[in-house]
């Protein structure tokens, strides 16, 4: 009986032996490697589209497209490439490439698309960013002419990571303004004038990435009524909530005037930059009537 029992208990021995040694430790791979950067109007096109150094193109109070893409490595076989991010910011930002996300200097791609490509190893990939209108230039007459945008693009296996910091670029100067398309006085009697209560007020919004002046002229000499001609001399413009013939509302001419308005740089993801351009108006006392009008009213941007 006593070697029999001392036999069962060898016997539980080895099986708790032999299932302790299922148990797999997974080494240390090849580090995937990020093999080409390019930035691109399109996905997965694999060549820049701005090999003249600058991004331009902007649109004016929207969005650009561009694509960070290339290919990334990883010889242990593709399928373990686990993910691909990009980093796009002005070089001198905060951070560096750690910036805080900010349209105007650091935008970030999480979670690039990936595809195969035909090599077993390689994958493409593709991070798409929309560039807003106000985006910092760079350009040498831009906003900031000592700084460049820098790419950094960085690939991941879960455990093993490269980056990729080699490609720069500059951003274009875009001089736009949201303008008003029209300016209407409503109602008013011979003889009346508008005030501070009822003078009409155009709301001159940023639509590029540079500070902006304001031009205005009208080419017409007169506006058509339908009865008789309202001089434009009648219409002022002032920067200031004024009524008209006040020392700061100034007539309208035929030569362009520089309203010095200056919009400013917009630096808020959340809130244009935005001024205000104030309207005046005075009926003559008699000889007109009717609907008056002019399309030829010209408001054009200049820098400031």
């Amino acid at each position: 009986m006593k070697r029999i029992i001392t036999s069962a208990a060898v016997i539980s021995t080895i099986a708790g032996m032999f299932f302790i040694g299922t148990l797999q430790v997974k080494g240390a791979g090849a580090t995937p490697t990020v093999e080409f950067v390019f930035i691109s109007s399109a996905a997965y096109a694999q060549s820049d589209s701005y090999s003249g150094g600058i991004i331009n193109n902007l649109i004016a109070g929207g969005t650009k497209t561009i694509h960070i893409n290339g290919i990334v490595q990883d010889t242990d076989g593709r399928d373990d490439i686990d993910s691909v991010d990009a980093v796009f910011y002005r070089s001198s930002v905060a951070g560096g490439p750690s910036c805080t996300t900010d349209k105007n200097n650091c935008y970030r791609k999480t979670g690039c698309s990936l595809r195969n490509n035909l090599d077993l190893d390689q994958k493409e990939y593709d991070c798409l960013i929309d560039l807003e209108y106000w985006i910092d230039s760079t350009v040498g007459i831009g906003r900031f002419p000592s700084d460049n945008w820098q790419v950094e693009v960085t690939v991941s296996d879960g455990e093993l990571s490269d980056t990729d910091t080699s490609v720069t670029k500059e951003v274009q100067v875009l001089l736009a303004l949201t303008i008003p398309p029209s300016v209407s006085f409503g109602t008013m009697g011979l003889g009346a004038k508008t005030t501070v209560g009822n003078n009409v007020e155009s709301i001159i919004s940023q639509a590029g990435n540079d500070e902006a002046d304001l031009e205005v002229k009208m080419t017409d000499g007169n506006l058509t009524c339908g009865s008789g001609l309202l001089p434009r001399g009648n219409i002022e413009w002032a920067l200031t909530d004024v009524a008209h013939s006040d020392g700061a509302s100034t007539d309208l001419t035929g030569i362009n005037a520089d309203t010095d308005i200056n919009v400013l740089y917009r630096d808020d993801d959340a809130t244009n930059s935005t001024r205000t351009l104030y309207w005046n108006m005075e009926v003559p006392l008699a000889g007109v009537g009717g609907v008056c009008s002019s399309s030829n009213l010209v408001l054009t941007a200049k820098p400031h």
